[in-house]
């Protein structure tokens, strides 16, 4: 087989690097740690020594990994000789020490050669049959090996150990390894160690090397993978320490966690893969433990793994079809996706029991994510509603019922075919008369493709009709009462536990904003909204415990915590929309469109007849009112040709030629004659 020896890397023994630009990373002692949770027990780790006569003798030491993912090669602690103080190395994207020959001449290419047999084995073996370079002064257990005969480790990210055109980091790192090598050493073990411990990934890492066309790798890399794509990007070699021991109790994912949590960009969804390739036949709870992490939380992570590509792209903010204000893609936080992702998986039956890869369940995490990202839903209301949705849809399509947009197919005059009597319904559907459509919140509703025919009332007396209108308008008068007084005290109920629970802070701004807007703000703060504000509190058991009525009201003026004041301003935004949906007896304004999502969003609210009836009328006006602008914006927008033909009643203009066959006028009659 081929091999690679290159030149050594000579350091200089001092550093003349000023101390204050030094960062807290580069001079951190070797004992300390900057990860998120140190992880437990971690594995004896030993750097190798060689010495004069040739054999390997290690020492203990305990070493941070470097932050590989930042484009900083952050240096591990060295000990000068004089006294115990850590000596800082410096970085590799910054310019070399002025003793360092950093011409391009210097670096020198691969040089292909065959070794010598050998009949060391471990480390010493490894390190023989893939370079014949000596330790490198000053540098304790590092060597110079040509790149290509290393391979990164498998469970490290793809797309850290790849070129990364565009990405300023690796830019950087590129050049300073071009211009100065590799200076601080990347972290391996042999081939040998590696497979001993996992046979098939070893076996995926070789196979990768045929695929590729290069030499069997005989050292893997655990950390450092970017270095190394810069070395073999830069045609310089790659300095690196050799350790088998960190095999020993699964040692590499502890180094390999370690490093991920150190870099500043580690997304959720890559830790949710790093787990996913740790988890080869363990536990998540013996994994959380090995790693520090708790199993509730790698449950969460792993999560996110079973959600479309669409999702995991708005997870890192790369969702093109969520384009907020200041016209960037918008954000899904990670929790909001292992929500969706745990109540609609797409994934396989075998990895989680309700899991599918149907195009239908692809469709529901969709519909979630746009009602999230769109909407401003959370997620939880969100997912429900699109499972309440797809069952509407299955029971629709056994019963034969298609689902249309009642709006696309009937126009302004939807809501005149709206079935709301569930006999109708029935008959309806066994003569084939019935669509369907199903809502944001997942509620299905029933239209008539048949028209309703105008009946003229029979004639009656004067005597007679009065007496029927009479009694038919009390009647009326008194169902009416009572549906509205059924649906305040259902309202009553669901307003007494969302009070408890205010929307989120980033949220409330634009409640508030919207109210004052129109004029709900000022029935807010009115004293009658903040006496039914002070009913809802003391129904929802808030605490603290402000009084009822007046009382309430001067306590809440006279606070100064600011989580109370909030509080105290959903309140009354609640207490708002609730007077307006009471003390309107005309059809509701669409303010109240905006209330009832709320109580459906927050709540689970489901309105009643008499409620569903009045959002049907005012839904009704506001769409005819947005199709009547869009029509009249449309005509506006229609490019004039100037080839219109003239009606005849245009009066012409004072430009227009005169042919001479035009009536004269009194003035100018008597001028022509005289």
């Amino acid at each position: 087989m081929a091999i690679a020896t290159a030149e050594p890397i000579t350091n200089p023994d001092t550093t003349s690097e000023d101390p204050s630009t030094v960062t807290a990373t580069e001079t951190a002692p070797a004992d300390e740690t900057t990860v998120e949770t140190p992880a437990p027990d971690k594995p004896k780790r030993s750097r190798r020594k060689t010495t004069a006569s040739g054999s390997t003798a290690f020492d203990d030491l305990f070493a941070e990994p470097d932050d590989d993912a930042t484009g900083e090669e952050t240096p591990e602690a060295n000990t000068t000789a004089e006294g115990n103080a850590p000596a800082a190395e410096v970085p590799a994207e910054e310019s070399a020490p002025a003793d360092i020959d950093t011409t391009t001449k210097e670096s020198a290419p691969v040089v292909e050669k065959t070794p010598e047999a050998s009949n060391a084995g471990g480390i010493t073996g490894a390190l023989g049959a893939a370079t014949n370079a000596t330790p490198i002064s000053g540098d304790d257990g590092a060597f110079n090996i040509s790149p290509t005969l290393t391979a990164p480790h498998p469970f490290n990210s793809p797309e850290r150990s790849k070129p990364q055109p565009g990405n300023p980091k690796w830019e950087q790192l590129k050049t300073s390894v071009a211009n100065n090598g590799v200076l601080v050493p990347a972290k391996g073990v042999t081939m040998a160690a590696f497979e001993k411990v996992r046979p098939e990934q070893a076996a995926e890492v070789k196979a990768r090397a045929r695929k590729e066309k290069l030499p069997e790798p005989t050292i893997l890399v655990v950390y450092g993978a970017r270095r190394r794509a810069a070395a073999i990007e830069a045609g310089r070699p790659l300095k690196i320490t050799v350790d088998d021991s960190i095999m020993e109790n699964d040692g590499d994912l502890v180094y390999l966690a370690e490093e991920n949590y150190g870099r500043d960009d580690f997304t959720e969804l890559e830790e949710a893969r790093m787990f996913a390739n740790f988890l080869n036949g363990t536990s998540q709870r013996s994994l959380g433990k090995r790693l520090g992490r708790s199993q509730a939380t790698l449950s969460r992570r792993l999560a996110l793994l079973n959600t479309v590509p669409e999702i995991q792209q708005a997870i890192e903010g790369r969702n093109l079809d969520y384009i907020n204000d200041a016209k960037k893609p918008m954000k899904l936080a990670a929790p909001e996706a292992a929500v969706i992702a745990g109540k609609l998986p797409y994934c396989d039956p075998s990895v989680k029991k309700d899991g599918s890869l149907s195009p239908e369940r692809r469709e529901d995490q969709l519909a979630a994510l746009d009602l999230v990202l769109k909407h401003g839903w959370n997620a939880t209301t969100a997912s429900e509603s699109v499972i309440m949705g797809r069952g509407n849809r299955d029971m629709a399509a056994k019963k034969g019922i298609e689902i249309v947009d009642p709006n696309a197919k009937f126009g302004p005059k939807m809501y005149e075919r709206l079935i709301r009597d569930s006999a109708a319904v029935e008959e309806g559907t066994k003569a084939g008369t019935v669509v369907a459509s199903i809502d944001n919140s997942g509620d299905i509703r029933y239209y008539s493709t048949v028209e309703k025919p105008k009946t003229p009332s029979p004639k009656t007396s004067s005597a007679s009709a009065q007496s029927k209108t009479g009694g038919s308008a009390q009647s009326t008068a008194s169902q009416e009462d009572k549906a509205k007084a059924e649906a305040r005290d259902k309202r009553r109920a669901v307003l007494a536990v969302m009070v408890k629970n205010p929307l989120p802070q980033k949220e409330m701004p634009f409640l508030l904003a919207r109210q004052s807007n129109n004029t709900l703000g000022q029935m807010a703060s009115s004293k009658e909204g903040g006496k039914l504000a002070a009913k809802l509190w003391v129904a929802g058991e808030v605490k603290p415990d402000l009084g009822d009525g007046d009382e309430w009201i001067a306590k809440m003026e006279a606070n100064k915590d600011p989580k109370v004041d909030l509080h105290g301003a959903w309140a009354r935004a609640l207490a708002a929309f609730e007077l307006r949906a009471r003390y309107i007896h005309a059809d509701w304004g669409p303010e109240l469109l905006d209330y009832f999502d709320l109580l459906r969003e927050r709540g689970k609210y489901t309105p009643t007849a008499w409620e569903q009836e009045r959002l049907d009328r005012t839904q009704a006006k506001r769409d005819a009112a947005a199709m009547a602008a869009a029509s009249a914006e449309a005509k506006d927008n229609e490019p004039k040709t100037g080839n219109e033909p003239k009606t005849g009643n245009e009066p012409k203009t004072s430009d227009e030629p005169k042919t001479g066959d035009e009536p004269k006028t009194s003035d100018e009659a008597k001028t022509s004659d005289e």
